[in-house]
């Protein structure tokens, strides 16, 4: 029976453990088994029938109790196992496993003092209990209490060496408290325990990159999506990752099935805009700048790249149907007013490159210079635009898209014009 448990079958072990019970009927130790098992088969209405017979004719029984809130926990019932708890540990108060369970419902419920001091009973009970070890580790963490969270889960992970999340828990406390590389190891740790659980993989990644071990961090991250492609947040990174390296298609690939997962995960929509209007792809830029803007009503220059999209693309109406809805919300002293006028009348650019000029930020005066220069590539005057380019590189604050798109089309144009050279 022991066996096939392991094998992770209770509805086998349950058939065999009927069976050795109806040769031999046993005492209450065995009718208690026999209420784990009905559990762990899923038959829940006979586990409580079970128990109830049991707590029939004893009420007070400290195990049979027990049982009986892990089974209101399995019902989904908090009060019921709280309840249940309560008199386990009245009847039995160094009850370990009871005092553990009653300090997870309190840090569920946010009362860390509450649980540190139940999970500090069952430890006193029994030192090397799992879930009491991994719940102090946890309260611990809730504080901040960096060092105390990581003694906890390395007791954990030496009560249970095989348990991959005690070291998924003491390297939280480890990056926490800046130290990446036994973060890493300990990640290492949990994968090799369990090579299947993807989140193991995205926080290895995470402080890959953090350490500038982006080979690492990408393949961490490929594993993750391979392993769990509903989860967005590995695609997320990953796209980041291979933006960063210029590897532009398989960017948008990522981008593309992150919004498909969470399209309310605003942040995949300027960068996936970005990246389409590098390609020239003018309607998709246009309409993921305008998705961004609708989560960030106070950005106006999320709907003014949109706008100059649909410029690039040819589209001055619907440039300027972007251009007139925005501007009545716009503060006339900011430089996206400016920028604004400029996309309603480009042939009026001396106007922008005047109030650019009196800028004294030179990361805005060169994100206003931007849509100069993005328009006189679209005119034609791409010695202009290189030359405007070029300023903003020296002169652009690196987290402005409208930077980072500078620096890419000034890359290409140099490019370009060094091959041109050597032909």
């Amino acid at each position: 029976m022991s066996a096939l448990i392991a094998l992770g079958d209770p509805a086998a072990a349950l058939a065999q453990y009927e069976r050795a019970l109806a040769a031999e009927p046993g005492g209450r130790a065995p009718r208690l088994l026999h209420a784990r098992l009905l559990m762990m088969a899923g038959r829940l209405e006979e586990a409580r029938e079970e128990l109830a017979l049991l707590l029939g004719e004893s009420p007070g029984e400290a195990e049979a109790l027990f049982q009986l809130a892990v089974l209101e926990g399995l019902e989904g019932n908090g009060a019921g196992q709280a309840e249940a708890l309560a008199k386990v540990v009245e009847v039995q108060p160094t009850h370990a496993e009871a005092l553990a369970g009653l300090g997870d419902l309190a840090l569920a419920r946010g009362d860390d003092e509450e649980a540190g001091l139940l999970y500090g009973r069952a430890l006193a009970s029994d030192p090397d209990n799992l879930v009491a070890l991994l719940g102090s580790a946890q309260a611990a963490f809730r504080r901040k209490d960096w060092e105390g969270a990581e003694a906890a889960a390395g007791r954990a992970a030496a009560a249970q060496p095989d348990y991959p999340f005690a070291y998924i828990d003491r390297a939280r406390a480890r990056r926490a408290r800046g130290d990446a590389g036994g973060a890493i190891e300990d990640l290492g740790r949990a994968i090799s325990l369990d090579p299947s659980y993807p989140w193991s993989y995205i926080d290895r990644g995470r402080l890959s990159l953090e350490k500038g071990r982006d080979a690492e961090a990408l393949a961490d991250f490929t594993m993750a999506v391979e392993l769990a492609p509903e989860l967005f947040a590995g695609w997320a990174l990953r796209a980041a990752l291979l933006e960063a390296a210029g590897r532009e298609a398989e960017a948008v690939s990522d981008y593309e099935r992150v919004v498909s997962l969470r399209p309310d995960y605003w942040y995949a929509w300027p960068p996936l805009g970005a990246l389409y209007f590098l390609a020239g792809d003018w309607q998709k830029a246009r309409s993921s700048f305008l998705e961004a803007a609708r989560f960030d009503e106070e950005d106006f220059s999320l709907p003014l790249l949109a706008a100059l999209a649909a410029h690039r693309g040819g589209q001055a109406g619907k440039a300027a149907a972007i251009v007139e809805e925005i501007l009545p919300r716009m503060p006339r002293d900011g430089w996206e007013w400016e920028v604004a006028r400029f996309l309603l009348r480009p042939a009026a650019d001396m106007n922008l490159v005047a109030r650019a000029q009196k800028e004294r930020s030179k990361a805005l005066r060169a994100r206003m210079l931007f849509y100069l220069a993005e328009m006189s590539l679209a005119a034609g005057r791409k010695a202009m635009a290189m030359s405007i380019f070029a300023d903003i590189d020296g002169a652009g604050a690196p987290a402005a898209i409208e930077t980072r798109l500078a620096k890419r089309e000034l890359a290409r144009m140099s490019g370009a014009a060094q091959t041109q050279e050597s032909q």
